[in-house]
């Protein structure tokens, strides 16, 4: 099996990748939830003892299988990322290890790609780079963005929408059991509203210091220090995809829809 790059180099890659991505060389690879799932099992069974060449072609045939287009799809591999030279395919494998060890929640994983794809929707919509999702019992119950221009609203920040929107899914103020996804790391004013509505965790993935490097005049508290020195009983958590999460902020510089305030 050929010797997998260390984990700087991995990153580099995904980053190099993400960025051939953004910059329209080819759509995001389609593929849904359960299938990637179905393709991490194969990987965990089959990349230790066949090496790449083989689980390539096996890969092959478990997208045959399922009735996708393997050619367009090993294309896609093939464009972004040098699939040929096992980097990519590495990394997806050591991901999945680290979600059978509990290094990453897979809940984790899906609540926060629900935040990435609702602060993508709000860059499309000439808003802020900022997405935020509620989870209760696993279920998905509000994913929104940043309304903040769309309604000359200072306070309508991705997590407040989100509370608001939680709340008036679930029909009560009290958000215990529920956990807050936020693509960036909440500010005080955030935190707080999360404080209030008795969330038991918040998960973020690009810090306020990303923020502020993005142009966003951010108050330099850290989110688990304001809570430690509150005395709250959130938990705060840097959650997963933090690389994807900071990318967003070069994502709405690119769209070049809205402004940071």
């Amino acid at each position: 099996m050929p010797k997998r790059p260390d984990k700087h180099r991995r990153k580099e890659l995904l980053h190099q990748v993400r960025e051939r991505q953004r910059a329209g060389a080819r759509a995001a690879l389609p593929l849904p939830d359960h299938l990637i799932l179905a393709m991490f099992d194969m990987l965990d069974r089959a990349l230790p003892v066949l090496g790449c060449d083989h689980t390539r072609r096996l890969t092959r045939q478990f997208l045959e299988q399922q009735g996708l287009p393997s050619e367009a799809i090993f294309a896609w591999l093939d464009d972004n990322g040098g699939y040929c030279d096992c980097e990519v395919l590495a990394n997806i494998y050591e991901q999945w290890l680290d979600c059978r060890r509990g290094v990453i929640d897979m809940a984790d994983i899906q609540g926060m790609q629900a935040a990435i794809a609702a602060c993508r929707e709000g860059i499309a919509a000439g808003q802020s780079p900022f997405g935020a999702t509620v989870v209760k019992d696993g279920r998905v119950v509000a994913s929104t963005h940043n309304t903040v221009w769309r309604d000359v609203d200072p306070t309508a920040h991705a997590e407040v929408n989100a509370l608001r929107a939680a709340a008036r899914a679930l029909g009560t103020i009290d958000l215990a059991g529920c956990t807050l996804y936020s693509t960036c790391e909440p500010c005080p004013m955030c935190l707080a509203a999360s404080h209030w509505a008795k969330v038991d965790r918040v998960a973020y993935g690009a810090t306020i210091a990303d923020a502020e490097a993005a142009g966003f005049a951010e108050l330099a508290v850290p989110a688990r220090r304001l809570a430690e020195m509150g005395g709250s009983r959130i938990r705060v958590d840097e959650g997963p995809l933090r690389e994807e999460c900071v990318g967003l902020f070069g994502e709405w510089k690119r769209a070049d829809k809205s402004s940071a305030y």
